[in-house]
């Protein structure tokens, strides 16, 4: 994925929503939150989280993060959106409890979320090389 090619498409074609790769690996590699999400707003555009787990790198025990702390940091960030990914019956059920307890963080809580991933490479996989 690459931020730019979204905003290149935006400025181009006039779309409702826009999906964007959100997650705390994402200030370190191809910012989508401070790039493409300002320019959806700017078009009106809804916008539309993925990657909020990085498929999981992000998350204990091989990644940095807790479940809790990647989803409310996506849905702390200007969204209206967040596809979330789950395995099993278990993934799910703990995915509605976080969003369900949901609390925007500040801004402090967001830029310890982020310094956790800033060596984790992996938490940028999908984006483009």
């Amino acid at each position: 994925h690459d931020p730019e090619i979204l905003i290149e498409a935006m400025k181009k074609y006039n779309f409702d929503t826009v999906t964007a790769c959100v997650n705390a690996g994402d200030p370190y590699y191809l910012p989508f939150i401070t790039t493409v999400l300002p320019e959806a707003r700017k078009r009106a555009m809804g916008v539309i989280a993925m990657k909020i787990f990085a498929k999981g790198y992000l998350l204990k025990p091989r990644g940095t993060h807790s479940p809790k702390e990647a989803m409310h940091y996506a849905l702390s960030q200007d969204i209206d959106l967040a596809i979330v990914g789950c395995s099993n019956t278990g993934q799910l059920e703990e995915n509605v409890r976080l969003a369900s307890a949901f609390k925007k963080l500040t801004r402090p809580e967001l830029l310890k979320i982020e310094s956790m991933a800033k060596n984790n490479r992996y938490a940028w996989w999908f984006k483009k090389e």
